[in-house]
């Protein structure tokens, strides 16, 4: 299964750094293996798509990095800027895109699964690539509930070993009628 995955920023995901914490990478690699991953297809974006690339990792996934060209301005915390470089380093392909739409729309299009961390507003980016997915004939996971319950086990204990599972929001393919 190929997946690729968006989320909101790393702030609204309630992340105290732009780096992946050990809870989001956690709910990344039980998702990769969860939907049993074959290859994962990325930007390498902060947060939860630099977990979801670390997951890949840990799980000796595959991954290709659609890279965008030219190469926009980066304004991360130079550890998110040192952290993408050697994500990058590490994937297996890296694809150059002209510019973000044609970069969503190819990782999309090559994914069979998408796993969203999306917190049910209907406007912005998230919801945008969610719906546009959707129109693809694509299947979403939205692991939102899962994020939120874990982030409450934390709040609570301090450190969580294992998640109960909520259980993903799973959204099948909305054709366009247009």
């Amino acid at each position: 299964m190929i997946i690729t995955g968006i989320a909101h920023s790393p702030s609204r995901l309630r992340e105290k750094k732009e780096i992946p914490s050990l809870e989001l990478a956690f709910l990344a690699v039980r998702a990769l293996q969860e939907y049993q991953a074959t290859r994962l297809v990325t930007t390498l974006a902060p947060g939860w798509e630099q977990a979801l690339a670390k997951a890949a990792i840990e799980l000796e996934i595959p991954y290709t990095v659609a890279v965008p060209f030219p190469r926009p301005n980066f304004f991360w915390h130079p550890d998110s800027e040192k952290l993408y470089m050697e994500l990058l380093a590490g994937a297996d392909e890296a694809r150059k895109v002209k510019d973000p739409p044609v970069e969503i729309n190819w990782r999309i299009a090559q994914a069979n699964l998408i796993l969203a961390l999306w917190d049910y507003e209907f406007q912005g980016e998230v919801y945008t690539l969610v719906d546009q997915a959707l129109r693809m004939g694509k299947k979403v996971a939205n692991l939102w509930q899962d994020w939120e319950a874990l982030l409450s086990l934390k709040k609570v204990y301090g450190v969580v070993y294992n998640l109960p599972k909520r259980g993903a929001q799973i959204y099948e393919s909305r054709k366009s009628t247009l």
